[in-house]
């Protein structure tokens, strides 16, 4: 199974809303997304929460992990392994943001292709 780096830098300002999503691109049709590795920043404001997670869109997330309390101008590195598969899309999710604030995120991981015959297929062929 081949990896195929994937880095991804993002950014957005804040419209004021009081949650603010930063969402990257879907993954495509057989190809899984492995994160390694999640940095985020609010430049200008300190706010109250940061979630990291997956999903389709902001209304379906699944969350990996939270940040309590962030201070302005401070990177906050997750660095939990996970995956994001075909369809779905890496999200995170800022409480709390004003108007204008400058925001940064940074993927970093791998994908590889789906396929299609697993493990199970195989064994059940040669009689096991």
């Amino acid at each position: 199974m081949e990896k195929i780096p994937y880095s991804r830098p993002m950014r957005a300002v804040s419209d004021g809303a009081a949650l603010f999503y930063v969402m990257d691109n879907p993954i495509g049709s057989f190809t899984w997304l492995f994160v390694q590795h999640i940095a985020v920043e609010d430049v200008t404001t300190n706010f109250n929460n940061i979630r990291v997670g997956r999903g389709t869109d902001e209304h379906d997330p699944f969350w990996w992990e939270d940040r309590p309390v962030p201070a302005a101008g401070v990177v906050y590195n997750f660095e939990e392994m996970f995956f994001v598969p075909p369809g779905e899309r890496v999200i995170v999710r800022f409480d709390g943001t004003v108007a204008g604030d400058r925001l940064r995120v940074w993927v970093d991981g791998y994908t590889t292709e789906k396929f299609l015959t697993g493990r199970r297929d195989r064994a059940r062929r040669r009689g096991e």
